[in-house]
């Protein structure tokens, strides 16, 4: 990227963990288990290359993706869904999330997070 010294690219992240499930007193993910999930994404997730191009168009650029996932007893995630109509950042994002591993959700219940990626020129 030519202008990669002009350019300020923030990933930030809106975790809200959350648990689906019927009995939620039961699958509710405690505020510690939240802020070490938080730092673990934000530590090994990536800007996604798909959104630097459509960047370079605009001086501002926001983009909210909801991501549903699922761990198992070793914290591997195991299923991942973007909530996004780019089928490209769908299956950028899916791929980083299916490589993390979070040890402190709750295994074999649905999470979700919401990705706010924001570029500004800079």
């Amino acid at each position: 990227m030519k202008t990669a010294n002009k350019l300020v690219l923030a990933l930030v992240l809106g975790l809200s963990l959350s648990a689906f499930a019927a009995n939620s007193a039961h699958t509710t993910p405690s505020v510690s288990s939240n802020s070490t999930t938080e730092k673990t994404i934000s530590t090994f997730f990536k800007f996604p290359k798909v959104l630097i191009a459509h960047a370079e168009k605009e001086s501002i650029l926001n983009v909210k993706v909801e991501v549903i996932f699922i761990t198992d007893k070793d914290g591997n995630v195991t299923y991942a869904d973007a909530k996004t109509k780019d089928q490209k950042l769908k299956e950028e994002i899916e791929k980083q999330f299916l490589a993390l591993k979070l040890n402190d959700v709750k295994e074999n219940v649905a999470h979700s997070v919401l990705l706010n990626f924001k570029y500004i020129e800079g």
